[in-house]
């Protein structure tokens, strides 16, 4: 799990994009819980309830992939 902090919404935006960009070749169903100028790689939402679980203590919004 790695956090990430920001310091503007469109550098937060540049990253979602990237990492979107680098998995939906391989179809791969990796989360990304974001929040306000922070987001959490929260590893495969099939595999591990992690971006739930996270979500419950921290709030944000889960990010997955859009191309499943």
């Amino acid at each position: 799990m790695v956090l990430s902090i920001f310091t503007s919404d469109d550098l937060q935006e540049e990253n979602i994009a990237s990492f979107v960009g680098a998995f939906e070749p391989v179809k791969m169903e990796y989360g990304l819980l974001v929040g306000s100028k922070w987001m959490i790689n929260c590893g495969d939402t099939k595999a591990t309830n992690t971006c739930t679980d996270v979500k419950a203590q921290l709030g944000g919004r889960i990010v997955k992939p859009t191309y499943i």
